[in-house]
């Protein structure tokens, strides 16, 4: 079952070298997922599920100087 449209959205940052949360954002419906939101530092390891197998999201990656893990389905 759908939400009712007064949903809101958790963005989180797991941080596997300690085990716990490194960041939660909360949105409301109309703040979509993208990587903006997270800090993303040099040498960071991004692993995103296949919502963010776009363009965008490598280079924003990328200009942090960082490298994302997710899946892409080439067209």
């Amino acid at each position: 079952m759908g939400g009712s449209g007064d949903d809101g959205r958790f963005h989180l940052a797991y941080n596997f070298t300690v085990g716990r949360l490194a960041e939660v954002i909360v949105t409301d419906t109309h703040g979509g997922g993208h990587l903006g939101y997270d800090r993303i530092q040099p040498n960071d390891l991004i692993v995103a599920d296949g919502g963010y197998g776009y363009r965008v999201s490598v280079a924003t990656v990328r200009k942090q100087q960082a490298h994302l893990i997710t899946r892409v389905r080439p067209l």
